[in-house]
């Protein structure tokens, strides 16, 4: 099974990368993450937002093979405790071979993703870079795999 970060923006800071790869590296082999990174739109010649969207939007379906659970990250989805997301992955890698967690750029995502989505998460109320939500969901996605393979890092 592999679960993997699709995500707009791929220019990013090195300490992002060297989180997120500490966490992709501490998962069991069984749980594969999996980042794809999709250059985004340049916000310099266009002012349209709708634009900008129209065209992630189509990067992003592009990349999406048809039977895939889909999780779309913003800030007006769901907030779930760490146990209870530890469940929903459980519940969602039983009925999917892939789960693809959608991150937007700076723009978030267009309405047509989110409706195509199977399911809307928040990290968080807050207004956080697209960027560091990448490295909060990969922890908390690790934290998540531990819960569910009882390993001893996440402490209730």
């Amino acid at each position: 099974m592999q679960l993997i970060i699709l995500a707009i923006g791929h220019k990013m800071p090195e300490w992002i990368k060297i989180g997120f790869n500490e966490y992709s590296k501490r998962m069991p082999p069984n749980y594969k993450i999996v980042l794809k990174e999709i250059k985004s739109f340049s916000r310099s010649n266009v002012k349209n937002k709708k634009l900008i969207l129209l065209s992630e939007e189509e990067k992003i379906t592009s990349e999406i093979p048809k039977e895939s659970f889909l999780v779309a990250l913003d800030q007006k989805g769901k907030h779930l405790t760490t146990i209870e997301f530890s469940e929903c992955l459980n519940i969602w890698r039983q009925n999917s071979k892939n789960i693809f967690f959608i991150i937007g750029g700076p723009d978030g995502l267009s309405e047509r993703i989110k409706k195509k989505t199977n399911y809307i998460l928040s990290i968080s109320k807050f207004t956080i870079p697209h960027f560091l939500v990448r490295l909060i969901l990969v922890e908390q996605i690790y934290r998540s795999v531990s819960i569910l393979t009882r390993h001893p890092y996440h402490r209730s």
